[in-house]
């Protein structure tokens, strides 16, 4: 409704305001020996009573509203933040990954932008890898094809989010410069026990094979979906 959304919009000056918002890091392994190569940036709003704000809610409103820009610019910088406390502390050097929004997707100095920020902050480009979903791409195709571009030309990998559920799959990956692929966990969820995501996902995978992408499994929380996707 209309007052849900204002109420959102309003809630999200406030968390830019006051620092309110709050980053998770998903852990990112490889299969065959289990050693952690990076990091998903997941981004969470958690109201003054302890209770959560589901991005799945908050999300699309600043994205209407055009606060993604911000809140997308704030992620970074806090990321840049992450990256130097983890390393002061000795830490391995491992990429961490930030989702780009359909709106940040669609301006043309979305590359200087996140370039200005690593710059200001002294971060490697190689430590910041980009994900995109293909619902983002298919918003405005022709820029999203310019900024995947200058992005890869500036030395950024870039990742097909949430694959296999919008409906350019395979146009997404015909047709611009990616990095990899990252499977849905829908697909990754139902591998236990559905005969048709595990031949999707197969197919899937045996084209990345083909085509040379890596593939990642988003939400791998059970050994028969480890299993199968080894």
């Amino acid at each position: 409704t209309g007052s849900v959304h204002l109420r959102t919009e309003s809630l999200l000056q406030e968390a830019l305001r006051k620092d309110q918002f709050v980053l998770h890091f998903q852990p990112l392994f490889r299969l065959d020996d289990q050693t952690l190569i990076g990091a998903e940036v997941l981004l969470r709003l958690w109201l003054g009573d302890d209770t959560p704000l589901p991005p799945a809610t908050f999300i699309p409103i600043a994205e209407s509203t055009g606060q993604i820009v911000e809140i997308g610019e704030w992620v970074l910088r806090r990321v840049c933040r992450q990256i130097h406390a983890w390393d002061a502390q000795g830490f391995p050097p491992i990429p961490l990954s930030i989702n780009v929004s359909a709106i940040e997707l669609s301006h043309a100095d979305l590359t200087p932008r996140l370039r200005h920020i690593l710059d200001q902050s002294h971060i490697p480009v190689a430590r910041i890898h980009i994900e995109i979903t293909e619902t983002a791409i298919a918003h405005n195709e022709d820029q999203a094809l310019a900024n995947i571009n200058a992005l890869r030309a500036a030395g950024f990998e870039v990742w097909i989010d949430d694959f296999g559920t919008g409906y350019s799959s395979l146009k997404s990956i015909k047709n611009f410069p990616i990095s990899g692929l990252k499977l849905d966990r829908e697909f990754v969820k139902d591998l236990a026990h559905s005969p048709a995501a595990k031949a999707i996902t197969g197919s899937i995978l045996s084209m990345a094979r083909q085509l040379g992408y890596p593939v990642v499994g988003e939400g791998i929380e059970h050994a028969a979906q480890l299993q199968f996707l080894k």
